[in-house]
């Protein structure tokens, strides 16, 4: 269990900055169109974003990045 802790940390201190604030965003359901707004980036930049989140942390969709980040503490939802 603890390997199995020491890993989940590491998958996410392997994220850069903008990766963090797009799972932050995608955490509080924003589309890819509303991230690549705020970001002021293309909407094909956040899916290859998106793609190299979910790689980095062994998930395949966003709601499962998103779990994953609340759960480690690195986001909050509020």
């Amino acid at each position: 269990r603890r390997l199995a802790e020491e890993r989940s940390r590491k998958d996410f201190l392997d994220l850069n900055e903008r990766e963090i604030e797009i799972l932050r965003l995608v955490a509080r359901g924003a589309t890819n169109r509303e991230i690549a707004a705020v970001l002021c980036l293309s909407g094909q930049t956040i899916k290859n974003n998106l793609s190299v989140i979910f790689q980095k942390l062994h998930v395949n969709n966003r709601a499962e990045a998103a779990a994953r980040a609340v759960e480690e503490g690195l986001i909050s939802v509020r």
